[in-house]
C-alpha cells in the first residue's frame, strides 16, 4: 500500500487556533481509487489551498465534528474547538502533550489506545468507541483515525470522531419498540394477523395460528384462509377487509366456524397501514367474546325481563335525584305522572302536587313526601291525594319510598306510588255510612223515647180536652195538640233516618210531589232568589217515602238559598226530573268520581242486573236540584254528607241536612250525586226507582235501543281522561268516527290546524284558559252551523251563561241511550 504524503507546513501566524501547536497534517488514501485513478502526487496544504481564502486549520476548527491530532506516542498535539469542548474548561491546558488515557474510564483505555496502535499501523482506523470523560456523562463516537507524515517524515494520527449517542439512543429505542412490539405480537391473548393488498396472511401470531389444525398451521401464511370457511362467512371476511382497506378502519361482532372445528364469537377490529415504500396492508385485531357474549345474552334477557316485571308493576315506580330529576320510570308511573313520552332524565313534573285532603292546599315541604323522600326519609305506605295542575282530576296514593344506598349511584331515593282512589273512596264511604249507622242509631233512640213522651202527652192532653174547659184553656190545649202532631212527624222522619219507621214507600206522580213542594218552598224564599220547577214527563211515577222525599227536596233548596244569600252570588234554583233508562256501570271513572254515593239497594240490584244476563235493567227517576250560587270547594264537598259538618256558623245550622237526604236515598235504594264547580253553583241529583201503579216499584224492563250513527265525526273535548276514553270507545261502537282532544286550547288548535268536525261533544269546565262556552264561541266563527253539545255534571247553567252558542247540555255521566239519542237528534236538527 501507498500513502501520499502532504508536506507539512507550519500553519501561519495569525491562523494558528488557541491553544493548538504545529502539526503537519497528512492523510492516508490507496493507491488506486475506486475509478482506477493514478496514485496521487506529494502536495503540501499550501499547494492545496493555495488561492483559497480560508485555511485547513480554520475548516477543522468550525468542524461541529471532534478533530485532534496525535504524535507516534498517541499524545494530543492538536485539537479543534469541538475536541476541547469535550473538556472541563479549567482542565483544557493540560489536554495537549497528553495521551487522554488519564481522562477516560480505566475499560475504556485500551479499546481506545488499540484502535491508536491500528491506525498507526495500519493508516487508518475505524470504530464506534463508548467513551466516558471523567465528570461528564457517557458518550458514544463514530470514530476514524488516519496515519499521516510530517515534513521530517514523523508519523502522526489525524482523528475525526462525530457523537452519535443521540442517534445510538434511538436506534436503541426503537430496536426495544420493535423487541415490544414483537414480544406483544408474538404473546397477545388475542389472534392478531396482517394482511396484504390481495388479502392474504402475511403475519400472524400463535394465537391466530391456535384455531387452525397443526398439520395446516405451515400453509397459512401467503394464502387467504378463506378456502377453510363456508361461502357466507368468506363474504363477511371479505367484505371487512374491503372496507377496512377503503376507510381506514372497521369494527364488528362475528360468530365463525373455525376450522379446528370449535364455534367462537369475536369483536373484529381491522386497521389500514402504509409501509416506506406506500404499500397498503391490514392490521386485524380479533379477541374472542365468546363467553362475554353468552354472559351478555344472559345479562339482556334479565334485564328485558325485569323491565318486564318493571313495566307490568300496577303501581307507579319513580327513580330521582337529589335534584329531582328523574332517572328511571315504568309504565305506571309515565301514567300517573301523565309523562308518556318524555326521555329519561327530566325533572320531576311543577304541575304535580299533593293537597291536605282537609281544606285541599298544597302541602308544606315538611309534609310533601316526595321532599321528605329525598331528605332522607322511608315512607311506608302514607296515603296522600295526588293532584295535576292541568286536569281537575285528583287521586288517592299510597307512597312508599326507599333511599338507594349505593354511593355510585346517581339515585337518592325511589318512590313508589299505588293508586289507592277506589280503596279509598270506598272506605270513606264505608266510614260514611258507620257514622250515619251510629247516628241513626243515636237517633232512632232518643226518637223512640220522645215518640213515647209525646204520646203521653197527647193522651194527657185529650183527657184534659174532655173537661170543660175556658175558652183560653181549649186554645192552650189544641195549641199543645198541634205541637204534639209535629213533634210526632219530625219522630216520624227522624225514625225513619234510622230505618226503624215501617215501610211507607209507594208509586206516586212527581208531578203531584212537584206541586206540593211548590206550595211549601213559596214561604220559605226570599223574593231575591227565584225557584223555578222544569217542565216534567207526562204520569212520570217515582217509587218511595213520599214524605220523605219532599223533605229531601225541601232540604236541598234550602240549603241553596242560604248559599246563596251567605255568599250573595247567583239568584237561581232550578228543580228538574227526568226519566232515565239506567245508570251507568260502575266503570273506572265512576268508582273515582268523589261526587258518587250509591245505596247498598242500588248496587244489589245493578249486580242482579247483570247476573240475568237478559239486557232488563232497572229504571230511575232523576230529580235534580241546581243553583247558581257561589259552588263549594273540592275540600267542603267531600265532606258535604258528613254528620254535622256545616258552613253555615255556628247557630244557622245543624249539619244533619245533608246526612239526612243520604240517609233517605240509602233507604230508598237510590243514589246520590253532588256537582259543583266554585264559581258556578252546584247540582244534587237523586237518583230513585222508576214507580209503577199495579206493582208499586216498577220491574226491571229492557233498555231503548241506542242511536246508530251514519259514519259522522265528532269531537271529544274533556279533561277527564277515563271519561273521555269511555264515550271514544262507545261512539265508535256506535258507527261514529272521533277526535279526541283533552281541553278547550287542543281542540282550539285542531279546529285552527284544518279539524272539521260533523258536532262538539265538549266539557264546559276545563284547565287551560279555554272551556267549553269559549270553544263554542271558537268553532262558530270557523264554522257557523257547528252543532254543538255541552257535558256537564252541574246542570244549572242558563242561555245568558252560555253566551252566544245556547246548545243542548248533556249530563255527566249519562247513559249509552241517552247520549246515542241526544247526539243523533241533534245531528239530524242540524241536517234539516
Amino acid at each position: 500500500m501507498r500513502y501520499c504524503t502532504i508536506r507539512g507546513e507550519s500553519l501561519a501566524e495569525g491562523e494558528k487556533g488557541s491553544g493548538a501547536t504545529t502539526a503537519n497534517e497528512g492523510v492516508a488514501q490507496s493507491e488506486t481509487n475506486a475509478s482506477g485513478l493514478e496514485p496521487c502526487t506529494h502536495v503540501s496544504l499550501g499547494d492545496a489551498f493555495a488561492g483559497a481564502s480560508i485555511s485547513l486549520e480554520f475548516v477543522f476548527e468550525n468542524m461541529s465534528d471532534v478533530v485532534f491530532v496525535k504524535d507516534a506516542d498517541f499524545r494530543h498535539v492538536w485539537g479543534n474547538k469541538a475536541f476541547f469542548d469535550l473538556f472541563p474548561e479549567d482542565d483544557r491546558d493540560r489536554v495537549i502533550g497528553a495521551t487522554g488515557a488519564e481522562d477516560f474510564e480505566p475499560h475504556e483505555v485500551e479499546a481506545y489506545q488499540a484502535k491508536d496502535r491500528e491506525a498507526l499501523e495500519n493508516g487508518s482506523s475505524t470504530d464506534v468507541e463508548q467513551v466516558t470523560i471523567r465528570g461528564s456523562q457517557s458518550r458514544t463516537f463514530q470514530t476514524q483515525k488516519f496515519r499521516f507524515e510530517g515534513q521530517d517524515g514523523q508519523p502522526f494520527l489525524l482523528g475525526i470522531a462525530r457523537d452519535i449517542t443521540s442517534t445510538r439512543d434511538i436506534e436503541r429505542r426503537l430496536n426495544e419498540a420493535h423487541e415490544f412490539q414483537s414480544l406483544m405480537f408474538r404473546h397477545m391473548p388475542d389472534l392478531v394477523f396482517v394482511k396484504d393488498e390481495e388479502f392474504r396472511i402475511i403475519q400472524a401470531n400463535a394465537q391466530f395460528l391456535s384455531v387452525y389444525p397443526e398439520d395446516m398451521r405451515d400453509g397459512v401464511i401467503g394464502t387467504t384462509t378463506i378456502e377453510q370457511y363456508n361461502e357466507e362467512e368468506r363474504d363477511a371476511f371479505l367484505k371487512q377487509d374491503r372496507i377496512a382497506l377503503r376507510d381506514g378502519f372497521t369494527e364488528i361482532e362475528e360468530s365463525i366456524d373455525f376450522p379446528d372445528g370449535t364455534r367462537r364469537e369475536l369483536l373484529t377490529r381491522k386497521v389500514r397501514f402504509e409501509d416506506q415504500r406506500g404499500s397498503k396492508f391490514v392490521l386485524g385485531i380479533g379477541r374472542d367474546i365468546t363467553e362475554l357474549a353468552a354472559v351478555r345474552r344472559e345479562n339482556e334477557w334479565s334485564l328485558e325481563l325485569l323491565n318486564t316485571v318493571f313495566n307490568a308493576v300496577s303501581g307507579a315506580v319513580v327513580g330521582l335525584t337529589e335534584d329531582r330529576q328523574v332517572l328511571m320510570i315504568n309504565n305506571a308511573g309515565r301514567h300517573i305522572l301523565a309523562v308518556p313520552t318524555i326521555e329519561t332524565p327530566f325533572d320531576w313534573p311543577s304541575e304535580i302536587g299533593f293537597l291536605d285532603p282537609e281544606d285541599m292546599r298544597p302541602l308544606e315541604a315538611t309534609h310533601d313526601p316526595v321532599a321528605r323522600a329525598l331528605n332522607g326519609f322511608e315512607i311506608g305506605g302514607e296515603v296522600h291525594l295526588m293532584t295535576r295542575k292541568s286536569s281537575a282530576e285528583s287521586r288517592y296514593v299510597r307512597v312508599t319510598s326507599r333511599l338507594v344506598q349505593s354511593k355510585s349511584s346517581p339515585l337518592r331515593s325511589v318512590i313508589v306510588l299505588d293508586d289507592v282512589s277506589e280503596a279509598e273512596h270506598n272506605r270513606q264511604q264505608i266510614e260514611r255510612q258507620s257514622r250515619l249507622d251510629a247516628l241513626g242509631q243515636l237517633t232512632g233512640g232518643i226518637a223512640h223515647d220522645f215518640n213515647n213522651l209525646l204520646n203521653t202527652m197527647q193522651y194527657a192532653i185529650e183527657l184534659i180536652g174532655r173537661e170543660e174547659l175556658s175558652e183560653r184553656g181549649q186554645r192552650s190545649a189544641a195549641a199543645a195538640l198541634n205541637s204534639i202532631s209535629r213533634g210526632s212527624e219530625l219522630t216520624n222522619r227522624l225514625l225513619a233516618f234510622a230505618k226503624r219507621q215501617p215501610e211507607r214507600a209507594a208509586a206516586r206522580s212527581i208531578q203531584e210531589t212537584f206541586a206540593e213542594l211548590g206550595a211549601l218552598v213559596a214561604p220559605s224564599i226570599e223574593a231575591s232568589v227565584t225557584v223555578e220547577f222544569a217542565p216534567l214527563d207526562d204520569d212520570l211515577l217515582v217509587f218511595c217515602d213520599q214524605g220523605q222525599l219532599q223533605n229531601a227536596v225541601l232540604n236541598l233548596i234550602l240549603n241553596s238559598r242560604d248559599a246563596i244569600m251567605q255568599q250573595g252570588k247567583g239568584h237561581l234554583i232550578t228543580i228538574a226530573a227526568k226519566a232515565v233508562d239506567s245508570l251507568p256501570a260502575d266503570s273506572p271513572s265512576n268508582l273515582r268520581d268523589p261526587s258518587r254515593h250509591s245505596s247498598e239497594g242500588r248496587t244489589i240490584q245493578q249486580e242482579a242486573d247483570l247476573d240475568r244476563k237478559d239486557g232488563h235493567t232497572q229504571r230511575y227517576v232523576e230529580i235534580a236540584i241546581s243553583d247558581n250560587g257561589p259552588g263549594m270547594s273540592k275540600a267542603i264537598a267531600a265532606r258535604a254528607l258528613d254528620p254535622f259538618f256545616t258552613t253555615k256558623g255556628v247557630n244557622s245550622g245543624t249539619g244533619l241536612g245533608l246526612s239526612m237526604v243520604y240517609g233517605f236515598v240509602q233507604q230508598s235504594d237510590g243514589e246520590l250525586r253532588i256537582y259543583t264547580e266554585e264559581g258556578q253553583g252546584t247540582t244534587v241529583r237523586l237518583f230513585l226507582p222508576r214507580g209503577d201503579h199495579a206493582s208499586g216499584i216498577e220491574a226491571p224492563t229492557a233498555p231503548a235501543p241506542l242511536c246508530i250513527g251514519r259514519g259522522e265525526t265528532v269531537m271529544i273535548v274533556e279533561d277527564e281522561e277515563y271519561l273521555l276514553e269511555q264515550i271514544d270507545e262507545l261512539l265508535k261502537e256506535l258507527n261514529y268516527q272521533t277526535i279526541g282532544a283533552a281541553s278547550g286550547q287542543e281542540a282550539s288548535t285542531l279546529i285552527a290546524q284544518g279539524a272539521k268536525p260533523d258536532l262538539i261533544l265538549t266539557d264546559i269546565v276545563m284547565p287551560g284558559g279555554i272551556g267549553g262556552f269559549e270553544l263554542a264561541r271558537i268553532a262558530r266563527a270557523k264554522f257557523p252551523a257547528m252543532p254543538i253539545i255541552y257535558m256537564s255534571g252541574y246542570t244549572g247553567f242558563s242561555d245568558e251563561e252560555m253566551g252566544t252558542v245556547v246548545a243542548p247540555l248533556l249530563p255527566k255521566p249519562s247513559s249509552p241511550s241517552v247520549t246515542s239519542s241526544l247526539i243523533r237528534t241533534v245531528l239530524d236538527g242540524a241536517a234539516k
